[in-house]
């Protein structure tokens, strides 16, 4: 039975709070400790939550879902994608679906791709149309009329056919469908779902083909007339166009040129077992995780997850697991995601393209007339992928009046005696945005209401607000909670004599932040290091010694801590004979000083020295004081020998999840190390430091030489790149492949440093 969407959030929210009380917190299979829950009704019958908690190997975990029973309402199930040959953002993909005639609730990404290109790797199918037969086509999620999503092969077979003018009948099979030419035997067939041209290169043969109908279809014909026959590439494709391409030396080449402008051609596609006849919708999957309530796959590698499952009953769960960010979220593996999948009560499961690719948009009703991104994207950003699935419903025209009432914040952690303001939004029976009534009243009998401005009691407990306003009613929660912890501005610190840094604290619920008012920190200090104000402004110590103790953040009696390492007046920084005019002389001076990094013998740095595997590990281990190098678990490496000078950082970097290795229990230690596995390397260390790489605002990154990073590095890339470790180099390329420098990795340490723990030079 169907429940009422103000039915389905007081139960949820009421059980989210339930747990999140001082008894402790609820354990998820998959997911860890549930910290937080929330959600609010997005449609009748769909509804969206966060899920906030910890998984006791990873740390913070951040996830969003969405539930929704197309069934009887007006909601379907769609694909989209812009054209095959690009990509673009989620968000975007929503306005050309609404520029086409829908309204779109909530969407998350879909396939895995090309990222030089945008290519899905399976088909896609909107409306009934194939979009792209995909590069690697091999499994789908198929939607039909009913909204009902099963897995299924792809069995399609594209083939040509006709009758050429003056030299009679021919046939032949076409290999891709909107695919960029990528096989020089191949022959490839394009519409304007493709691009506006056939983006192809070199010495090619391509027929323009004019017909009425150019969309293609599963056991369906284009009929069509050859228009033009062309020795070139990168043709035109026109509205009521399609155009056939093959290399001039392909097999295919011959067959090509033969045509002549008016020949007759039917281009088809017949599914040969594929179950794909009634599909309505199609996207490729990544693999099946969950069948029949079961896990059917693992993996262990920590990442951030877009996954779509079925319930019992027919609901689909669109899900999102943020990660590659420490402070926000870590991620989960693939056997994690199954388990958490069957925990929301899914049968059915699948994986879909993650990592960076990761979004999910929700439209909040009575705030946003459109889906707006909802999850934090591992690379700063919402990245441009292939295609998306949909909840989406037809435009009609419905009246402007408020059906539902909405308030916001729906649901929020509080600490006793502190104030929330609430506000009150309305939208109208599709959930649209609409005006708000004036006469919206407030009321509680769990604590404090004056006007919209609820004010927490002074015990912990669930508090229900009520909002009315005529014959709209609607509920707020708020949990009240006293475990909390203090988290200050920066967890250790190293600072000259004299020198000064402002502290500032904040709060957390398990992982969760509380508001607070800065003014009630207070702040002390071990003596021996130096004062603090009132304001949490620290003055270190003069000593002649080196000199360490702690920072104390206090709120009320909880007390957070910072450790301070205070250093000598007298040290004589250390200079190398080869680095006195080099650009990198002061990273490099400072580091040396600290300890940091080391010479190569001569007193000689060797700034401009190519940088391996090996070398670069030793300079992560040093910046982490060398601690646990020696009591690291061999890691079994066979080009990794027990008396190599590396052996024991490759282990501890190994054992850390900083490195793996290049192949069949190979490391490649002396191999020198390129930028982009740098950067793999300096994010994986960030993890292993529980740090989450600060992004520079205002910083935009947008390398153009990025289709040469490779797939597994883009990530990290726009990482370190967005946290300004490391930038570009010349006219705004990275060099992904280019050899790093020894230079190079102290400037990029010292910033790493400098960011985490703060440098004074």
């Amino acid at each position: 039975m169907k429940r009422s969407a103000k039915a389905y959030l007081a139960v949820l929210l009421v059980c989210a709070l339930a747990f999140s009380t001082m008894t402790g917190f609820k354990t998820q299979d998959g997911f860890g400790q549930v910290h937080f829950e929330t959600g609010y009704p997005i449609f009748e019958g769909a509804y969206f939550g966060e899920i906030i908690g910890e998984n006791s190997q990873w740390g913070i975990e951040h996830a969003y879902y969405v539930e929704a029973d197309p069934d009887g309402s007006d909601l379907e199930l769609k694909v989209f994608t812009g054209e095959v040959n690009g990509a673009c953002t989620v968000e975007n993909m929503v306005k050309y679906m609404e520029d086409s005639g829908y309204k779109v609730v909530a969407a998350i990404n879909g396939d895995i791709f090309d990222t030089a290109t945008g290519t899905p790797k399976s088909t896609v199918i909107h409306e009934g149309n194939i979009i792209t037969s995909g590069y690697a086509p091999d499994r789908v999620l198929a939607i039909d009329e009913d909204n009902e999503i099963t897995m299924t092969p792809v069995g399609l077979k594209y083939s040509w056919e006709g009758v050429m003018a003056g030299n009679g009948p021919f046939s032949g099979t076409i290999d891709y469908f909107n695919v960029p030419d990528g096989n020089a035997g191949g022959l490839f067939l394009y519409n304007r779902h493709y691009s506006s041209s056939t983006k192809t290169t070199g010495d090619r043969i391509e027929v323009v083909i004019e017909a009425d109908d150019i969309q293609m279809q599963v056991d369906g014909t284009i009929y069509g007339t050859v228009k033009q026959i062309i020795n070139g590439s990168n043709t035109a494709i026109g509205e009521d166009e399609l155009v056939l391409s093959t290399a001039a030396t392909s097999s295919h080449g011959a067959m090509l040129s033969a045509l002549e402008p008016g020949s007759e051609i039917a281009l088809s596609c017949e599914e040969t077992g594929s179950g794909l006849a009634d599909a309505r919708e199609a996207v490729g999957l990544y693999y099946s995780i969950v069948e029949d309530g079961k896990m059917v796959t693992n993996g262990t590698n920590v990442n951030p997850r877009t996954a779509v499952g079925v319930k019992e009953d027919g609901t689909i769960v669109f899900y999102i697991m943020d990660g590659r960010q420490s402070s926000k979220s870590n991620g989960l593996t693939i056997e994690e995601l199954a388990y958490h999948m069957i925990e929301l009560g899914c049968v059915q499961a699948w994986n879909l393209d993650g990592g960076g690719s990761s979004q999910m948009v929700v439209r909040q009703p009575g705030v946003d007339q459109t889906a707006t991104l909802k999850n934090s994207p591992s690379g700063g950003a919402a990245r441009a992928v292939s295609n998306g699935i949909m909840l989406a419903y037809k435009k009609k025209n419905v009246s402007d009046t408020a059906a539902n009432l909405h308030v916001y914040p729906s649901n929020i952690l509080m600490l006793p005696g502190t104030e929330v303001e609430l506000s009150a939004y309305a939208s109208n029976s599709l959930y649209e945005k609409v005006d708000a009534p004036d006469n919206v009243q407030y009321s509680s009998d769990d604590c404090f209401v004056t006007g919209n401005v609820f004010t927490a009691g002074d015990a912990p407990g669930t508090a229900v607000i009520k909002a009315e306003a005529g014959s709209l009613a609607t509920e707020a929660y708020a949990e009240v909670v006293t475990d909390i912890t203090v988290v200050p501005s920066i967890s250790k610190l190293t600072l000259k004599p004299g020198e000064t840094r402002d502290i500032n604290g904040s709060l957390k619920y398990g992982v969760c932040d509380i508001p607070s008012k800065p003014e009630l920190f207070t702040f002390s200090c071990d003596s021996n290091i130096g004062t603090i104000s009132e304001s949490g402004l620290f003055s270190a110590s003069g000593s002649t010694s080196a000199q360490s103790g702690n920072i104390y953040v206090h709120y009320g009696e909880t007390i957070g801590t910072v450790a301070v390492n205070v250093t000598a007046e007298t040290v004589k920084p250390v200079v190398f004979n080869d680095t006195a005019a080099h650009w990198a002389k002061d990273y490099i001076g400072v580091l040396a000083t600290m300890g940091k990094v080391g010479g190569v013998g001569n007193n000689k740095y060797d700034p401009d020295g190519e940088l391996t595997r090996a070398q670069f590990l030793a300079f992560l281990a040093k910046a982490t004081d060398n601690a646990e190098i020696a009591s690291a678990a061999p890691a079994g490496f066979k080009d990794v020998s027990k008396n190599a000078w590396y052996y024991n950082y490759v282990n501890w970097g190994y054992q850390k999840g900083i490195v793996n290795g290049v192949g069949e229990d190979k490391f490649d230690p002396n191999a020198s190390i390129t930028r982009e596995q740098m950067a793999v390397m300096l994010c994986n260390y960030a993890v292993f430091q529980s740090f989450a790489l600060p992004q520079k605002d205002g910083l935009v990154v947008n390398f153009k030489d990025k289709n040469k990073i490779s797939p597994w590095a883009i990530d990290y890339v726009y990482t370190v790149a967005g946290a300004a470790l490391m930038n570009g180099m010349g006219e705004n390329e990275f060099q992904p492949q280019g050899v790093a420098t020894r230079a190079q990795a102290a400037k990029i340490i010292y910033e790493y440093i400098d960011s985490r723990e703060g440098i004074n030079d």
